[in-house]
């Protein structure tokens, strides 16, 4: 089944929903006058402001987007640890997921070296 959904940029959601503010006509008629459907104006509405801006639950909604991806960046952990021998040290470097606690992947050397931390 073919993907019919049309994109429209950011300019043309600002404009409509500065007409939809700015007219006397109903969103519906605003709406259909523009071919696109009533709901989609109404979403636009919750993000733009009568004069184009983001609406605080918009700029609220955009920073949660990118604290959420930042999160997934600090999701994997790097851990060196290392244990005396008799000869010296052991190093263990591993990266583990932070959410789960499980180690993807894990490194042991006798000599500390820059590609563990790297």
């Amino acid at each position: 089944m073919p993907n019919n959904r049309r994109r429209y940029d950011e300019e043309f959601k600002k404009r409509a929903v500065r007409l939809s503010y700015g007219s006397e006509r109903t969103v519906r008629a605003v709406a259909e006058s523009l071919g696109i459907h009533e709901n989609m104006l109404h979403r636009w509405r919750k993000i733009y402001t009568p004069d184009g801006d983001k609406t605080q639950m918009a700029q609220q909604h955009d920073e949660l987007q990118k604290i959420r991806h930042r999160i997934a960046e600090l999701e994997e952990e790097n851990d060196i640890s290392y244990v005396r021998t008799g000869e010296g040290f052991d190093y263990l470097c591993q990266v583990r997921d932070v959410l789960t606690n499980t180690v993807l992947a894990a490194y042991q050397t006798e000599l500390m070296k820059a590609d563990l931390v790297a």
